[in-house]
């Protein structure tokens, strides 16, 4: 279990999104520490969308890291983001579904050596992932990145706020 005080301050916000994910609208858990920059959503691939995977993902705003992480398959993806505080902020307006962005990635073979994790993601990375197999991620194009979803499906989609990944 994660202990949240490691990334957090006391200025913790507690927030509830509902963002439009393959049509059908997904429920995530948003705690956002300004203070700190770090984001955590928790996307529980519920409301009758079998295709969200669930998944906690820690936004580090402050190193623009983003890390997926799927207790199921017990792997951490790790993604670089252009992700602001604006962005994260923007996605508390109550009562707005928010359409999400499918992006297409694939994951580096090779696994991140456990002792390589921080230097290359930071602390917060790092103690986040610790204990699951962890990837790097790469866009699989730079020019085409919306991905309509009436393309195939794969097994699941990562949630993470606004952006749906398709890791393969």
């Amino acid at each position: 279990m994660m202990n949240l005080c490691v990334y957090t301050s006391a200025e913790m916000e507690f927030h509830r999104i509902k963002v439009l994910a393959n049509g059908v609208p997904v429920s995530e858990d948003v705690l956002y520490d300004k203070k700190n920059k770090v984001a955590i959503l928790n996307v529980n691939g519920e409301d009758g969308n079998k295709s969200i995977c669930q998944s906690s993902n820690f936004h580090d705003l402050e190193r623009h890291i983003l890390a997926l992480k799927q207790v199921k398959s017990g792997k951490c993806y790790l993604v670089n983001t252009n992700e602001t505080e604006s962005d994260i902020e923007g996605l508390f307006d109550h009562g707005k579904i928010h359409q999400a962005k499918l992006l297409s990635y694939i994951a580096r073979k090779d696994k991140v050596p456990v002792e390589d994790v921080e230097a290359e993601a930071g602390k917060k990375i790092a103690n986040f992932c610790r204990n699951y197999d962890t990837y790097w991620l790469e866009d699989t194009t730079d020019e085409r990145r919306d991905i309509q979803s009436s393309e195939q499906a794969p097994n699941c989609w990562f949630g993470c706020g606004i952006c749906l990944f398709n890791i393969q």
